[in-house]
């Protein structure tokens, strides 16, 4: 933009400059030329006066008197009076008495050619006029002056020229600085509006341009800018927004460039592989990581497609596709899908292996009992009660089963406190061929369900008549923390310490160090039970040589229960 002002300036200052230079010089030429006819006729009138003083001597007279006259002249006024012959002798110099008079040849020669000679002759500090001109017959006079009025003359035209040129000069200037910003001012604001616009600068207020057409082109400019703009901030809202969806969502998602370099990945993707899908990484090549980049390695290897590959000891559902020369790869960890599948397969096994063993039973003494019509009583009687039995472990198991699934598939929904002694008091948890000793430390109420309560005592003394050789079950509650604390211990014999690990999962049963087999869900359903408390179940060695189950729950505070 500075080289438009310059040229705008020039454009304006050097035709003045030129012209304003030449009236000045036509001035100064003026007073020049007019102080030089004044110095001319000064010249002319002194030529003149000395005319008629040397008339006489020209004509053979004497030119004593004139000659002492013109000596104090020229002493006094500066004036030199010199007459010369045709010959160019000097007959009479106010200055010098004597000499060829070779230095006078110019004035000579005019003046023998019938001109009158003038002219101004320039000295080291000043200037002289000098005038010739026939006198009579034989010889010229050469008038002199010392040139003092030419010379002020000159100098002061000289100052009164440069002192206009200066001012001419400052106006000048001035002036076109002045036309050079008003007419480059519209482009300049015209050029701020390019830059905001080449920057897409938000919220810069558009100027007012006084060129028509100017500001026209500033104003399409300013239109097509917020036109940009807005569609800027829609693509960075669609962009965040997308980008939140991705971040969001359970799979891991990684777009790879065609040079192999991460473009974007979301917040899974870096949670499983960290900085490894970082934007910018050549994801085949990770450095620190080469299961990693063998993992990425076999993806960009495969066709486009669904496949499942294993990172890590876990399974991975890949979905991969060519977008241009980009890839895309979309990673779900299905470790619980296939916990799930495997947990279908043994469920499915372990109940049909559960239900086989009472069926069987079931339908064995049903078929003896259609078959022989001539059976006694007793014995249809012990055939009955055979096949009750079995209908009521069938029953059992069927009952815990659909309890296991509520628990894991329902929320936890507390009415009221619970009072551990009326649990006791309302369950029958005393077998007659076991005692059971029961110790509550408790006395308030607790924001915990009494049928869990009763459930997880009832499993847990259960569980404990139906394995423990000792007589005695201890049962102990008391409160820790805030927290409730629920033990059941038993006299042996003592479950290894490899078993105490699985012992609360579903269907597990410690059959080889226990004397009879049960469905292997009564303990799940505990632990399932504490897990809605977010408390813990737990089993250990006690000083007799037995089993303590000991099960912690929190209460639920009121604006935690759903």
């Amino acid at each position: 933009m500075i080289r438009y002002f310059n040229r705008a300036f020039l454009t304006v200052f050097i035709p003045f400059a030129v012209i304003l230079g030449l009236l000045v010089f036509a001035g100064f030429k003026t007073e020049v030329r007019a102080a030089e006819t004044a110095a001319r006729r000064l010249t002319e009138t002194y030529w003149k006066f000395a005319s008629d003083a040397f008339s006489s001597f020209v004509s053979g007279g004497s030119a004593a008197p004139a000659a002492d006259e013109f000596f104090v002249r020229e002493k006094n006024e500066g004036v030199r009076v010199t007459l010369i012959d045709f010959n160019g002798r000097i007959l009479f110099d106010s200055l010098e008495t004597s000499g060829a008079g070779q230095k006078f040849r110019e004035e000579l020669r005019s003046a023998l050619k019938g001109k009158s000679y003038y002219s101004v002759k320039k000295h080291a500090s000043s200037f002289s006029a000098v005038y010739a001109s026939v006198l009579g017959q034989s010889a010229v006079l050469r008038i002199e002056t010392d040139g003092r009025f030419y010379t002020e003359a000159y100098n002061r035209a000289r100052r009164n020229a440069a002192t206009l040129a200066a001012v001419f000069f400052v106006i000048l200037t001035a002036v076109s600085l002045i036309i050079a910003w008003l007419s480059v001012k519209p482009a300049v604001r015209l050029a701020a509006v390019r830059r905001a616009v080449a920057r897409g600068a938000d919220g810069f207020t558009m100027p007012k341009i006084s060129d028509p057409l100017l500001n026209e082109a500033a104003s399409l400019m300013y239109r097509i800018n917020r036109i940009r703009l807005k569609e800027k901030r829609g693509r960075e809202r669609e962009a965040r927004l997308l980008k939140s969806i991705i971040n969001h969502i359970d799979e891991g998602v990684v777009l790879i460039g065609g040079d192999g370099m991460v473009l974007e990945s979301n917040r899974r993707a870096r949670a499983v592989f960290a900085d490894g899908v970082r934007k910018g990484v050549a994801v085949c090549e990770i450095p620190s990581d080469y299961e990693a980049a063998a993992f990425f390695q076999e993806i960009c290897g495969r066709e486009n497609g669904v496949f499942r590959l294993p990172f890590k000891e876990h399974p991975y559902e890949i979905y991969t596709k060519q977008i241009d020369s980009n890839r895309l790869i979309v990673l779900r960890d299905v470790s619980v899908q296939s916990a799930y599948e495997e947990f279908k397969t043994e469920l499915t096994a372990n109940v049909a292996h559960e239900m086989k063993t009472p069926l069987a039973v079931i339908m064995g003494t049903a078929e003896t009992i259609l078959g022989d019509v001539q059976m006694d009583e007793s014995t249809r009687r012990r055939f009955l009660e055979k096949l009750y039995r079995s209908s009521v472990r069938l029953n059992r198991f069927v009952n815990q089963t659909l309890e296991l699934y509520r628990l894991e598939s329902s929320g936890l929904n507390v009415e009221e406190p619970t009072v551990v002694d009326s649990v006791i008091a309302q369950s029958v948890l005393n077998p007659s061929d076991k005692i059971v000793r029961y110790d509550n430390r408790t006395t308030r109420a607790f924001l915990i369900d009494a049928f869990h309560t009763e459930m997880i005592l009832s499993n847990l003394i259960n569980n404990a008549v139906k394995y423990s050789t000792a007589k005695e079950i201890d049962v102990k509650i008391e409160e820790q923390d805030g927290a409730l604390i629920l033990e059941v211990a038993d006299g042996g014999p003592l479950i290894p310490e490899k078993d105490r690990k699985r012992i609360f999962e579903r269907f597990y049963t410690v059959s080889k160090s226990r004397q009879k087999s049960g469905f292997g869900l009564g303990l799940s359903i505990v632990k399932h039970i504490a897990g809605l408390y977010d408390g813990e179940a737990t089993v250990f060695e006690n000083e007799r040589g037995g089993n303590t189950f000991r099960i912690v729950l929190h209460e639920k505070k009121k604006r935690e229960i759903t």
